[in-house]
């Protein structure tokens, strides 16, 4: 059979079956996640472990640290972007985005 030559069109949702409320759960889920994940992990290799006191564990905190805080900084914006259509995202934290390493 002979192939259909329509021109495709575009979904006017971003992520296929989320919208609304559904997005917030998902995104608090996963802030809510990634922050116990991170907590603990820092949690054991400041408190219980001294032996962790090494600079690959510190490596690790520090990697902990910033995600915890870049996902303090984007879930919000996220939150913003899906729930109220807010497609504008300010200079300042569109930089920090950029630049980080």
């Amino acid at each position: 059979p002979e192939l259909s030559r329509a021109p495709l069109s575009r979904s006017s949702r971003f992520y296929g079956g989320f919208s609304g409320m559904g997005v917030t759960i998902f995104l608090l889920f996963v802030y809510i996640i990634s922050l116990l994940g991170n907590s603990c992990l820092m949690f054991v290799i400041i408190i219980i472990d001294r032996n962790l006191h090494t600079p690959k564990y510190i490596a690790v905190f520090n990697l902990s640290l910033t995600d915890i805080c870049e996902s303090t900084a984007v879930i919000p914006q996220l939150l913003d972007t899906f729930l109220f259509g807010n497609q504008l995202i300010p200079y300042g934290l569109c930089m920090s985005n950029i630049c980080k390493g």
